[in-house]
């Protein structure tokens, strides 16, 4: 069994949380090694979709797999810099 598989979330484009550091418990075995991944990495221009994986095989054969998804949106507007303060001049300045 897996456990601390983050659940799928939708987050900023400068919020992408870090992988989460996942175990895995056995009813026989003790000694389990969770394997990651970035299966799939879609992001480009802050938009798009990552799917990290995370499994564990007991001694036995037996695997476990879950994914988490990401959706990564970017709906913060651009702020402009730069832009000068509204000014009344004469009309030969």
């Amino acid at each position: 069994v897996l456990v601390g598989v983050p659940a799928d979330v939708t987050v900023e484009c400068d919020a992408i949380p870090a992988p989460a550091v996942v175990t895995a418990t056995d009813n026989c075995d003790t000694t389990l090694t969770v394997s990651y991944s970035e299966t799939t990495n879609t992001v480009n221009d802050g938009v798009g979709t990552i799917i990290r994986e995370w499994s564990v095989t007991d001694n036995d054969g037996n695997t476990t797999t879950q994914t988490q998804t990401i959706t990564v949106e970017d709906n913060t507007p651009p702020v402009l810099v730069g832009v000068p303060a509204d000014v009344t001049v004469e009309c030969d300045a």
